[in-house]
């Protein structure tokens, strides 16, 4: 990879949530990370159709194609973006990067649904300056970066816990005994 490094992973298939945040990221908040910090790079990486993409793309836009595996990516990024527009679901793309350790800027929508906090284990921004700003903070202030990214680790390890979640499966089973 290059570094600094943006990490964003999805199904961008024409129409698809992916594909709007994807393009909402090229369009409106990488030109503003640009301005500031031309070196920033940014990866996408997942399966669809990705010619809507390519046609705004740039040499610091990497488009990955599916992978076998995308831990690596998501590993070594300086930071994960979730810049979801519309759908719900559980946010897995935010759960990976805190296992991972890897800081997470998203929108409210890309965070919903989880116990996280802007701030203490997450940024959080829907405007694209300061989606931007927030890439920009991660980039550029390590110990910010490594305070969101612990903060985020052991609050998802507690709550996503194997022991814990045995625990509350016993309880519901011995309540319909």
């Amino acid at each position: 990879m290059l570094y600094p490094a943006i990490y964003f992973s999805g199904s961008f298939g024409p129409g698809s949530a992916m594909e709007y945040a994807a393009i909402w990221l090229l369009k409106e908040v990488m030109p503003l990370v640009w301005h500031a910090n031309p070196a920033v790079n940014i990866y996408l990486v997942g399966r669809g159709n990705t010619d809507n993409l390519k046609k705004i793309s740039d040499p610091r836009v990497m488009i990955t194609g599916e992978v076998p595996d995308t831990l690596p990516y998501v590993k070594t990024a300086d930071a994960a973006v979730v810049p979801l527009w519309f759908e719900s679901g559980t946010r897995f793309k935010i759960l990976e990067a805190a296992a991972c350790r890897t800081p997470v800027v998203s929108t409210t929508l890309g965070a919903e649904g989880l116990s996280v906090a802007h701030e203490k284990n997450i940024l959080i921004s829907d405007k694209p300056q300061g989606f931007a700003d927030a890439i920009l903070k991660i980039i550029a202030d390590k110990k910010l970066a490594q305070q969101l990214s612990e903060n985020a680790y052991h609050d998802i390890a507690e709550k996503f816990d194997i022991s814990r979640a045995v625990k509350e499966a016993q309880q519901i089973l011995m309540k319909l005994a």
